[in-house]
């Protein structure tokens, strides 16, 4: 049945904050009023604040609503299964589409002929329709691209866990280090080094979220390369590690005949992932060959710096390399060019 707006009264409600009623609103000058409300016998709302003002702002007269005997507002909002990541894209995907032939149409038309909510105007159109799911516009695009990954295993995660960033992050991994493998560094480099640096991209026996999923394209211990012809008789080594593969670097380091000495700490802005403890350094073991001092005696063992992209590593390591430690400098593993120095298995 229906009934006028007017007359339906809206008492204390479980739910006290409303969001988005534009956006509301478009959908259901789009396609209708899908859910009805409910209210009592005495015409008080029971569910469906956010519909009637929505329908307010609409310029209804009259809304379609059911009548219940109790009051069904906390069943509703409290027993309801919310919709997984993927259906939530699923759901975005179809109303984008929606969005973006509409407002392709109103411009053929010079703006005209379409009655389209000032919302669909204001900012890209990913944003627009990630905030009906209370999703920002970044975490809808990496949501597709995790179901785009066509990993099961990963999707599945992501729906169980509802964490999108978790399972991009996973995404985001493979990738890098698939690119690394794809570039090994060059077998011959000419020329010997009193500086090197190596980031390499270690592969996990078992990963960090106590699966066997995904199973990461990265090198063990015997596949590095061997960097003992390109050093100088004395010679720096820097060596990136995770907190994990402190022994598995100690050991290469001694392959390599290098003696370690110290290990230098980058301490990150916020904590990462891990299975025991959660993450929030990354480490350079700093490892000798030959007899030769560092250039300078005032760099402390650990440096504070905020994370790039994955697996980049800050600004502020290689300050502290070039200020310890001689060229000429080679980098292995690179992630990019740097001024200064010879990189090889650069990441593109």
């Amino acid at each position: 049945m229906n009934k006028k707006i007017v007359d339906i009264h809206i008492g204390e409600r479980i739910r006290k904050e409303i969001k988005d009623i534009l956006g509301l609103a478009t959908s259901i000058q789009e396609v209708g009023l899908i859910h009805t409300i409910s209210i009592d016998s005495e015409n008080n709302l029971l569910c469906g604040l956010r519909r009637l003002k929505a329908c307010e702002l609409l310029g209804w007269n009259e809304i379609e609503c059911k009548i219940f005997p109790l009051n069904v507002e906390a069943d509703e909002n409290l027993f309801r299964q919310e919709f997984t990541p993927e259906e939530k894209v699923n759901g975005l995907e179809r109303i984008e589409e929606r969005i973006k032939a509409q407002v392709s149409q109103k411009e053929s038309l010079g703006g005209k002929g379409l009655e389209i909510l000032p919302t669909l105007e204001v900012g890209a159109t990913r944003d627009i329709v990630a905030k009906k799911v209370g999703w920002s516009g970044r975490t809808y695009e990496k949501a597709k691209k995790v179901i785009e990954s066509g990993q099961e295993k990963l999707i599945d995660m992501m729906n169980r866990e509802g964490n999108v960033n978790k399972a991009y992050r996973y995404i985001k991994q493979k990738e890098d280090e698939q690119r690394i493998l794809q570039q090994k560094p060059q077998l011959e480099i000419s020329g010997k080094f009193k500086t090197i640096l190596v980031d390499p991209p270690w592969q996990y026996d078992t990963n960090v979220i106590g699966r066997t999923i995904p199973e990461f394209a990265t090198l063990q211990v015997e596949e590095m390369v061997n960097i003992a012809k390109y050093t100088d008789d004395n010679c720096h080594l820097y060596l990136w590690s995770t907190n994990a593969f402190i022994p598995k670097a100690c050991l290469l380091l001694h392959s390599w005949g290098f003696e370690y000495k110290t290990i230098i700490t980058w301490v990150k802005p916020s904590i990462g992932i891990g299975s025991y403890f959660r993450n929030s350094t990354e480490h350079l073991l700093f490892a000798i060959k030959g007899q030769l001092s560092t250039r300078a005696r005032d760099i402390p063992t650990h440096f504070e710096a905020t994370r790039g992209e994955h697996s980049e590593k800050p600004e502020a390591s290689y300050q502290i390399i070039e200020c310890a430690s001689y060229p000429p400098y080679l980098e292995l593993y690179a992630r990019k060019e740097r001024n200064g120095w010879k990189c090889v298995g650069l990441v593109t």
